[in-house]
Protein backbone atom coordinates (compact mmCIF):
# COMPACT_ATOMS: atom_id res chain seq x y z
CA UNK A 1 0.00 0.00 0.00
CA UNK A 2 1.90 3.19 -0.66
CA UNK A 3 2.64 5.45 1.99
CA UNK A 4 0.35 8.56 2.58
CA UNK A 5 2.00 11.91 3.02
CA UNK A 6 1.94 13.54 5.92
CA UNK A 7 -1.10 16.60 6.32
CA UNK A 8 0.94 19.69 7.10
CA UNK A 9 -0.24 21.81 9.95
CA UNK A 10 -1.97 24.94 9.47
CA UNK A 11 0.16 27.92 9.61
CA UNK A 12 -0.77 30.19 12.85
CA UNK A 13 -2.00 33.75 11.67
CA UNK A 14 -3.71 35.19 14.57
CA UNK A 15 -2.12 36.52 17.47
CA UNK A 16 -0.82 34.55 21.00
CA UNK A 17 -3.78 36.54 22.99
CA UNK A 18 -6.84 36.04 20.62
CA UNK A 19 -6.14 32.28 20.05
CA UNK A 20 -6.01 31.87 23.81
CA UNK A 21 -9.35 33.49 24.25
CA UNK A 22 -10.64 32.07 21.27
CA UNK A 23 -11.58 35.23 19.62
CA UNK A 24 -11.25 36.64 16.12
CA UNK A 25 -8.19 38.24 15.02
CA UNK A 26 -7.41 40.59 12.27
CA UNK A 27 -3.74 39.78 12.50
CA UNK A 28 -2.94 43.47 11.85
CA UNK A 29 1.01 43.99 12.91
CA UNK A 30 2.19 45.29 15.04
CA UNK A 31 -0.53 44.82 17.20
CA UNK A 32 -4.02 44.16 16.44
CA UNK A 33 -7.04 45.97 17.19
CA UNK A 34 -8.08 43.74 20.13
CA UNK A 35 -4.98 44.00 21.68
CA UNK A 36 -5.00 47.55 21.03
CA UNK A 37 -8.13 48.20 22.54
CA UNK A 38 -7.35 46.27 25.99
CA UNK A 39 -3.34 47.68 25.96
CA UNK A 40 -2.10 44.41 25.99
CA UNK A 41 0.91 42.67 24.37
CA UNK A 42 0.28 41.09 21.08
CA UNK A 43 2.66 38.51 20.61
CA UNK A 44 2.97 36.53 17.11
CA UNK A 45 4.28 32.89 17.54
CA UNK A 46 3.84 31.35 14.24
CA UNK A 47 4.90 34.11 11.80
CA UNK A 48 8.58 32.33 11.60
CA UNK A 49 7.10 28.97 10.40
CA UNK A 50 4.76 30.54 8.19
CA UNK A 51 7.93 32.38 6.37
CA UNK A 52 10.02 29.38 6.16
CA UNK A 53 7.39 27.69 4.66
CA UNK A 54 6.68 29.79 2.08
CA UNK A 55 10.41 30.08 1.43
CA UNK A 56 10.92 26.62 0.66
CA UNK A 57 7.87 26.21 -1.11
CA UNK A 58 8.95 29.21 -3.85
CA UNK A 59 12.00 27.29 -4.34
CA UNK A 60 11.08 23.53 -4.93
CA UNK A 61 8.67 25.56 -7.75
CA UNK A 62 11.22 26.97 -9.35
CA UNK A 63 13.38 23.93 -9.43
CA UNK A 64 12.93 22.04 -13.25
CA UNK A 65 12.03 18.87 -13.39
CA UNK A 66 14.63 16.20 -14.54
CA UNK A 67 13.23 14.05 -17.50
CA UNK A 68 14.61 13.71 -21.15
CA UNK A 69 12.14 16.01 -23.78
CA UNK A 70 10.93 12.64 -25.06
CA UNK A 71 8.82 11.96 -22.38
CA UNK A 72 7.44 14.79 -21.53
CA UNK A 73 3.59 15.56 -21.09
CA UNK A 74 1.82 17.25 -23.06
CA UNK A 75 0.60 20.59 -21.24
CA UNK A 76 -3.17 19.86 -21.68
CA UNK A 77 -2.56 16.70 -19.60
CA UNK A 78 0.20 17.87 -17.45
CA UNK A 79 -0.23 17.10 -13.56
CA UNK A 80 -0.74 20.60 -12.20
CA UNK A 81 1.68 21.26 -9.28
CA UNK A 82 0.37 21.61 -5.81
CA UNK A 83 1.06 23.93 -2.71
CA UNK A 84 2.35 22.47 0.51
CA UNK A 85 -0.88 22.91 1.95
CA UNK A 86 -2.70 20.23 -0.33
CA UNK A 87 -0.12 17.56 -0.24
CA UNK A 88 -2.16 15.13 1.52
CA UNK A 89 -5.00 15.71 -1.23
CA UNK A 90 -2.27 14.66 -4.09
CA UNK A 91 -3.12 11.37 -6.22
CA UNK A 92 -0.63 8.09 -5.15
CA UNK A 93 2.44 7.48 -6.54
CA UNK A 94 1.45 4.68 -8.47
CA UNK A 95 -1.08 6.91 -10.92
CA UNK A 96 1.92 9.41 -11.86
CA UNK A 97 3.52 8.70 -15.25
CA UNK A 98 7.16 7.35 -14.34
CA UNK A 99 8.62 9.98 -16.68
CA UNK A 100 6.97 13.13 -14.97
CA UNK A 101 8.57 11.80 -11.25
CA UNK A 102 10.96 14.87 -10.19
CA UNK A 103 14.12 12.90 -9.33
CA UNK A 104 15.87 14.26 -6.07
CA UNK A 105 15.74 13.88 -2.02
CA UNK A 106 12.69 16.31 -2.06
CA UNK A 107 10.78 14.62 -4.86
CA UNK A 108 6.82 14.88 -3.92
CA UNK A 109 6.04 11.52 -5.81
CA UNK A 110 8.33 9.81 -3.36
CA UNK A 111 7.07 7.57 -0.96
CA UNK A 112 9.46 9.01 2.08
CA UNK A 113 8.62 12.79 0.94
CA UNK A 114 7.71 14.87 3.90
CA UNK A 115 6.78 18.72 4.20
CA UNK A 116 8.54 18.77 7.75
CA UNK A 117 11.29 18.06 5.78
CA UNK A 118 11.66 21.06 3.94
CA UNK A 119 12.64 22.52 7.13
CA UNK A 120 16.30 21.44 8.25
CA UNK A 121 16.70 23.98 10.69
CA UNK A 122 13.53 23.09 13.16
CA UNK A 123 11.17 20.32 12.53
CA UNK A 124 8.78 22.58 13.19
CA UNK A 125 5.91 20.37 11.38
CA UNK A 126 7.05 16.85 12.47
CA UNK A 127 5.25 16.95 15.75
CA UNK A 128 1.61 18.46 16.46
CA UNK A 129 2.01 20.94 18.05
CA UNK A 130 0.52 21.24 21.53
CA UNK A 131 -2.47 23.55 22.18
CA UNK A 132 -2.56 26.26 25.03
CA UNK A 133 -5.85 26.09 26.43
CA UNK A 134 -7.03 28.95 28.49
CA UNK A 135 -8.10 27.88 32.11
CA UNK A 136 -11.80 28.52 32.50
CA UNK A 137 -12.78 26.88 35.80
CA UNK A 138 -11.62 28.26 39.21
CA UNK A 139 -8.89 26.53 41.28
CA UNK A 140 -10.72 24.71 43.79
CA UNK A 141 -13.12 23.26 40.90
CA UNK A 142 -9.89 22.32 39.10
CA UNK A 143 -8.61 20.63 41.99
CA UNK A 144 -11.17 18.44 42.41
CA UNK A 145 -11.94 17.49 38.56
CA UNK A 146 -15.50 18.87 38.51
CA UNK A 147 -17.40 21.15 36.46
CA UNK A 148 -17.64 24.64 36.81
CA UNK A 149 -20.21 27.38 35.86
CA UNK A 150 -17.21 29.87 35.71
CA UNK A 151 -19.31 32.20 37.63
CA UNK A 152 -17.73 35.09 40.82
CA UNK A 153 -18.15 32.47 43.04
CA UNK A 154 -19.25 29.67 41.10
CA UNK A 155 -22.28 27.70 42.53
CA UNK A 156 -19.78 24.76 43.28
CA UNK A 157 -17.90 27.04 45.84
CA UNK A 158 -21.24 28.62 46.52
CA UNK A 159 -23.11 25.44 47.74
CA UNK A 160 -20.08 24.24 49.36
CA UNK A 161 -19.77 27.81 51.55
CA UNK A 162 -16.18 28.15 50.02
CA UNK A 163 -16.73 31.44 48.20
CA UNK A 164 -13.51 33.00 49.92
CA UNK A 165 -11.50 29.65 47.83
CA UNK A 166 -13.18 30.42 44.26
CA UNK A 167 -10.71 32.04 42.66
CA UNK A 168 -9.44 31.95 38.77
CA UNK A 169 -6.06 32.03 37.63
CA UNK A 170 -7.48 33.49 34.40
CA UNK A 171 -10.07 35.40 33.89
CA UNK A 172 -13.47 33.87 33.14
CA UNK A 173 -15.08 34.39 29.60
CA UNK A 174 -17.83 37.86 29.71
CA UNK A 175 -20.55 35.94 28.29
CA UNK A 176 -20.05 32.53 30.22
CA UNK A 177 -21.82 34.07 33.28
CA UNK A 178 -25.35 32.98 33.67
CA UNK A 179 -27.88 34.69 36.08
CA UNK A 180 -27.75 33.65 39.20
CA UNK A 181 -30.86 32.49 41.88
CA UNK A 182 -29.18 34.84 44.60
CA UNK A 183 -27.67 37.79 42.85
CA UNK A 184 -26.76 39.21 46.27
CA UNK A 185 -24.54 36.29 47.15
CA UNK A 186 -23.01 36.06 43.17
CA UNK A 187 -22.01 39.81 43.82
CA UNK A 188 -20.50 39.07 47.79
CA UNK A 189 -16.45 39.19 46.73
CA UNK A 190 -16.64 40.45 43.30
CA UNK A 191 -14.34 43.31 43.99
CA UNK A 192 -11.51 41.16 45.10
CA UNK A 193 -12.24 38.42 42.63
CA UNK A 194 -13.58 39.18 39.35
CA UNK A 195 -11.06 40.99 36.88
CA UNK A 196 -13.09 42.98 33.86
CA UNK A 197 -10.74 43.27 30.60
CA UNK A 198 -13.27 45.93 29.46
CA UNK A 199 -12.74 48.11 32.97
CA UNK A 200 -10.22 50.42 31.04
CA UNK A 201 -12.94 50.92 27.96
CA UNK A 202 -14.18 54.10 29.47
CA UNK A 203 -14.28 57.97 29.04
CA UNK A 204 -10.70 59.22 30.96
CA UNK A 205 -9.42 62.49 31.39
CA UNK A 206 -5.49 62.99 31.45
CA UNK A 207 -5.45 62.69 35.34
CA UNK A 208 -6.11 59.26 35.25
CA UNK A 209 -3.42 57.05 36.80
CA UNK A 210 -3.10 55.10 33.77
CA UNK A 211 -2.80 58.05 31.64
CA UNK A 212 -0.03 59.48 34.12
CA UNK A 213 2.05 56.17 34.23
CA UNK A 214 2.93 56.05 30.43
CA UNK A 215 5.00 59.62 30.99
CA UNK A 216 7.69 57.23 32.90
CA UNK A 217 9.37 54.85 30.92
CA UNK A 218 10.04 52.36 33.87
CA UNK A 219 7.19 52.27 36.89
CA UNK A 220 8.31 53.19 40.05
CA UNK A 221 8.23 49.55 42.22
CA UNK A 222 6.41 50.97 45.47
CA UNK A 223 6.84 47.84 48.47
CA UNK A 224 3.86 48.51 51.10
CA UNK A 225 3.71 46.97 54.25
CA UNK A 226 0.01 45.65 53.91
CA UNK A 227 -0.93 45.08 50.18
CA UNK A 228 -3.87 42.57 50.68
CA UNK A 229 -6.74 42.88 53.56
CA UNK A 230 -5.49 41.33 56.67
CA UNK A 231 -9.52 40.88 58.12
CA UNK A 232 -10.47 39.09 54.11
CA UNK A 233 -12.72 42.20 54.19
CA UNK A 234 -15.07 41.49 50.55
CA UNK A 235 -17.78 43.99 50.08
CA UNK A 236 -20.56 44.29 47.67
CA UNK A 237 -19.17 46.30 44.45
CA UNK A 238 -22.47 48.30 44.95
CA UNK A 239 -21.85 48.80 48.58
CA UNK A 240 -23.58 51.09 50.21
CA UNK A 241 -26.66 50.68 48.08
CA UNK A 242 -27.11 47.35 47.01
CA UNK A 243 -26.20 44.48 49.07
CA UNK A 244 -28.51 44.03 52.17
CA UNK A 245 -32.52 43.85 51.35
CA UNK A 246 -33.98 42.24 54.63
CA UNK A 247 -36.26 44.85 56.11
CA UNK A 248 -37.49 42.42 58.79
CA UNK A 249 -33.90 43.11 61.04
CA UNK A 250 -34.96 45.67 63.53
CA UNK A 251 -32.97 48.31 65.38
CA UNK A 252 -32.27 46.02 68.10
CA UNK A 253 -31.08 43.13 65.67
CA UNK A 254 -28.33 45.71 64.76
CA UNK A 255 -27.59 46.77 68.73
CA UNK A 256 -27.27 43.48 69.34
CA UNK A 257 -24.19 43.10 66.70
CA UNK A 258 -21.97 45.58 68.93
CA UNK A 259 -19.34 44.69 70.46
CA UNK A 260 -19.47 45.38 74.29
CA UNK A 261 -18.58 49.20 75.51
CA UNK A 262 -15.11 48.76 76.19
CA UNK A 263 -13.81 47.20 73.07
CA UNK A 264 -16.04 50.24 71.69
CA UNK A 265 -13.90 52.77 73.27
CA UNK A 266 -10.94 51.02 71.77
CA UNK A 267 -12.21 51.17 68.39
CA UNK A 268 -13.43 54.55 68.60
CA UNK A 269 -10.00 55.70 69.99
CA UNK A 270 -8.21 53.95 66.88
CA UNK A 271 -10.63 55.89 64.67
CA UNK A 272 -9.95 59.47 66.30
CA UNK A 273 -6.27 59.03 66.27
CA UNK A 274 -6.04 58.18 62.41
CA UNK A 275 -9.22 58.94 60.12
CA UNK A 276 -10.23 61.95 61.91
CA UNK A 277 -7.35 64.06 62.05
CA UNK A 278 -7.39 63.46 58.57
CA UNK A 279 -10.72 64.23 57.36
CA UNK A 280 -12.42 65.72 60.58
CA UNK A 281 -15.64 64.54 60.25
CA UNK A 282 -16.83 64.66 63.71
CA UNK A 283 -16.45 66.88 66.59
CA UNK A 284 -15.23 65.19 69.47
CA UNK A 285 -17.22 66.35 72.62
CA UNK A 286 -20.40 66.64 70.87
CA UNK A 287 -19.60 62.33 69.83
CA UNK A 288 -18.50 62.41 73.53
CA UNK A 289 -21.83 63.79 74.69
CA UNK A 290 -24.07 61.80 72.28
CA UNK A 291 -22.57 58.73 73.20
CA UNK A 292 -23.20 58.74 76.78
CA UNK A 293 -26.69 59.15 76.21
CA UNK A 294 -26.69 56.16 73.48
CA UNK A 295 -25.51 53.94 76.30
CA UNK A 296 -28.10 55.44 78.63
CA UNK A 297 -31.00 52.66 79.27
CA UNK A 298 -34.20 52.95 77.49
CA UNK A 299 -32.61 55.70 75.26
CA UNK A 300 -34.34 56.34 71.36
CA UNK A 301 -30.82 56.59 68.88
CA UNK A 302 -32.06 58.01 65.55
CA UNK A 303 -31.01 55.52 62.66
CA UNK A 304 -28.78 58.35 61.16
CA UNK A 305 -26.52 58.80 64.40
CA UNK A 306 -26.76 54.91 64.67
CA UNK A 307 -25.23 54.28 60.71
CA UNK A 308 -22.50 56.80 61.51
CA UNK A 309 -21.45 54.86 64.76
CA UNK A 310 -21.15 51.58 63.02
CA UNK A 311 -19.23 52.88 60.72
CA UNK A 312 -16.70 54.71 63.40
CA UNK A 313 -16.69 51.25 65.04
CA UNK A 314 -15.87 49.43 61.67
CA UNK A 315 -13.13 51.97 60.64
CA UNK A 316 -11.68 51.57 64.12
CA UNK A 317 -12.17 48.21 64.13
CA UNK A 318 -10.02 47.67 60.94
CA UNK A 319 -7.35 49.69 62.20
CA UNK A 320 -6.99 48.01 65.73
CA UNK A 321 -6.43 44.68 63.52
CA UNK A 322 -4.24 46.10 61.50
CA UNK A 323 -2.12 47.35 64.92
CA UNK A 324 -2.76 43.75 66.23
CA UNK A 325 -1.48 41.85 63.06
CA UNK A 326 1.58 43.30 63.22
CA UNK A 327 2.03 42.76 67.05
CA UNK A 328 1.15 38.97 66.96
CA UNK A 329 -2.46 39.92 68.79
CA UNK A 330 -6.02 38.56 68.06
CA UNK A 331 -7.92 40.33 65.83
CA UNK A 332 -11.81 40.48 64.91
CA UNK A 333 -11.74 39.35 61.37
CA UNK A 334 -15.20 39.19 60.48
CA UNK A 335 -16.45 42.24 62.53
CA UNK A 336 -15.67 45.19 60.32
CA UNK A 337 -17.92 43.60 57.68
CA UNK A 338 -20.86 42.78 60.13
CA UNK A 339 -20.43 46.90 61.18
CA UNK A 340 -20.86 48.15 57.47
CA UNK A 341 -23.46 45.69 56.87
CA UNK A 342 -25.23 47.41 59.52
CA UNK A 343 -24.41 51.10 58.57
CA UNK A 344 -25.62 49.73 55.24
CA UNK A 345 -28.97 48.77 56.78
CA UNK A 346 -29.26 51.99 58.91
CA UNK A 347 -28.99 54.37 55.69
CA UNK A 348 -31.63 51.92 53.57
CA UNK A 349 -34.33 52.86 56.65
CA UNK A 350 -33.41 56.70 56.62
CA UNK A 351 -34.92 59.19 53.81
CA UNK A 352 -31.38 60.07 52.39
CA UNK A 353 -32.72 61.13 49.03
CA UNK A 354 -35.00 63.04 50.21
CA UNK A 355 -34.56 64.67 52.97
CA UNK A 356 -30.49 64.44 53.99
CA UNK A 357 -29.05 65.22 57.72
CA UNK A 358 -25.85 66.28 58.51
CA UNK A 359 -25.33 62.64 59.80
CA UNK A 360 -26.44 61.33 56.68
CA UNK A 361 -24.00 63.27 54.54
CA UNK A 362 -21.14 62.12 56.90
CA UNK A 363 -22.36 58.31 57.01
CA UNK A 364 -21.83 58.56 53.64
CA UNK A 365 -18.77 60.45 53.32
CA UNK A 366 -17.10 57.33 56.21
CA UNK A 367 -18.86 54.94 53.35
CA UNK A 368 -16.36 56.46 50.86
CA UNK A 369 -13.29 55.90 53.11
CA UNK A 370 -14.60 52.36 54.03
CA UNK A 371 -14.32 51.71 50.23
CA UNK A 372 -10.80 53.51 50.05
CA UNK A 373 -8.92 52.15 52.94
CA UNK A 374 -9.45 48.15 52.40
CA UNK A 375 -7.64 46.52 49.28
CA UNK A 376 -9.44 46.82 46.74
CA UNK A 377 -9.94 46.79 43.08
CA UNK A 378 -9.98 49.16 40.08
CA UNK A 379 -14.17 48.45 40.19
CA UNK A 380 -13.95 49.70 44.13
CA UNK A 381 -12.07 52.62 43.33
CA UNK A 382 -14.56 53.47 40.34
CA UNK A 383 -17.33 53.87 42.36
CA UNK A 384 -16.13 56.18 44.34
CA UNK A 385 -16.96 58.66 42.33
CA UNK A 386 -20.38 58.09 41.92
CA UNK A 387 -20.96 58.23 45.61
CA UNK A 388 -18.93 61.31 46.50
CA UNK A 389 -20.97 62.93 43.46
CA UNK A 390 -23.99 61.47 45.64
CA UNK A 391 -22.53 63.26 48.78
CA UNK A 392 -21.79 66.89 47.19
CA UNK A 393 -25.41 66.80 45.49
CA UNK A 394 -27.05 66.03 49.15
CA UNK A 395 -25.09 68.63 50.66
CA UNK A 396 -26.02 70.91 48.28
CA UNK A 397 -29.39 69.80 48.10
CA UNK A 398 -29.29 70.84 52.08
CA UNK A 399 -28.19 74.23 50.83
CA UNK A 400 -24.60 73.88 52.94
CA UNK A 401 -22.83 76.24 50.54
CA UNK A 402 -25.35 79.00 51.04
CA UNK A 403 -26.21 80.98 54.43
CA UNK A 404 -29.78 78.72 55.01
CA UNK A 405 -30.04 77.01 58.37
CA UNK A 406 -30.33 73.34 58.22
CA UNK A 407 -33.05 73.23 60.84
CA UNK A 408 -35.86 75.53 61.81
CA UNK A 409 -33.91 76.20 65.10
CA UNK A 410 -30.19 75.88 64.10
CA UNK A 411 -27.58 75.67 67.49
CA UNK A 412 -24.33 76.84 67.25
CA UNK A 413 -23.15 73.54 66.57
CA UNK A 414 -25.22 72.81 63.86
CA UNK A 415 -23.62 75.95 62.20
CA UNK A 416 -19.97 74.60 63.30
CA UNK A 417 -20.67 71.08 61.49
CA UNK A 418 -22.28 72.39 58.31
CA UNK A 419 -19.24 74.23 57.10
CA UNK A 420 -17.14 71.30 57.90
CA UNK A 421 -19.64 69.23 56.19
CA UNK A 422 -19.07 71.11 53.02
CA UNK A 423 -15.64 71.63 52.98
CA UNK A 424 -15.42 67.44 53.49
CA UNK A 425 -17.85 67.15 50.76
CA UNK A 426 -15.54 69.09 48.44
CA UNK A 427 -12.81 67.41 49.33
CA UNK A 428 -13.78 64.55 48.62
CA UNK A 429 -14.79 65.02 45.31
CA UNK A 430 -11.84 66.80 44.04
CA UNK A 431 -9.78 64.23 45.41
CA UNK A 432 -11.88 61.53 44.10
CA UNK A 433 -11.94 63.28 40.54
CA UNK A 434 -8.00 63.14 40.64
CA UNK A 435 -7.81 59.59 41.35
CA UNK A 436 -10.36 58.21 38.60
CA UNK A 437 -9.57 60.34 35.87
CA UNK A 438 -13.33 61.69 35.80
CA UNK A 439 -14.38 65.11 35.23
CA UNK A 440 -14.70 67.43 38.64
CA UNK A 441 -18.82 68.27 38.83
CA UNK A 442 -18.64 71.50 41.04
CA UNK A 443 -18.47 75.01 39.61
CA UNK A 444 -15.64 77.73 41.05
CA UNK A 445 -18.88 79.39 43.21
CA UNK A 446 -19.27 76.28 44.70
CA UNK A 447 -15.42 76.51 46.29
CA UNK A 448 -15.64 79.99 46.80
CA UNK A 449 -18.17 80.06 49.56
CA UNK A 450 -15.80 77.85 51.44
CA UNK A 451 -13.52 81.12 51.42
Amino acid sequence: MPARAASAARPIQACQRCRQYKVGCDRARPHCSRCSKSRADCIYIGSDVALAIKTISETVSRQPLQQPHSQLTPPDTETPRKDLSSRSASPPEGERPASAAPKGRYSPGSAHFRSADLIPAKNYLAQAAKRDRAILSCTRCRRHKVRCDRRTPCGRCMKNNKESECRYSEPPLPDAAAVPQKPYKSLHGIATTYIDHRWDNRFRNLTHWTILLQEHIKPIDIKEECKTSISGMSLSINFPLGNLNDDTITVEELLSQLPRRSIQRVFISYFMETIEKTYHIVDEAAYERELRAFWMPGSVTPEDWLGVHFVILSLGCQVYNHHAFRTGQDIYEALPVRLLSGAELCLKRTPFLFHPSLNIIKMLSLMVIAKQVYAMSCHQADTCWQLTGLVARLATSMGLRTDVPVSDEPTPYEEKMKRRVWTLAVYMEMKQSLVCGMPLLLRSSDMAALL
